[in-house]
């Protein structure tokens, strides 16, 4: 399975216990990845930009979007 396949289906089975377990609105989940090979060693676009996804409903707002790095 492809790795993108196997995060998606993973991170669908941990919300899905939070769900369950009513936990998922008191848990901040925090997810990143690295930018590979590709930009590794220099600071262009590629080498800046990797995702960052936080959810916690009780720190963060619904749809909050930071662009600038602090």
């Amino acid at each position: 399975m492809p790795g993108v396949l196997w995060i998606d289906a993973i991170m669908g089975e941990w919300v899905d216990f939070l769900k369950k377990t009513k936990e998922l609105d008191h848990t901040l989940m925090v997810f990143t990845a690295d930018h590979g090979c590709i930009a590794k060693g220099h600071c262009f676009e590629p080498g800046m930009r990797i995702p960052l996804f936080m959810h916690c409903p009780q720190l963060i707002p619904k749809g909050r979007v930071v662009d600038a790095v602090k």
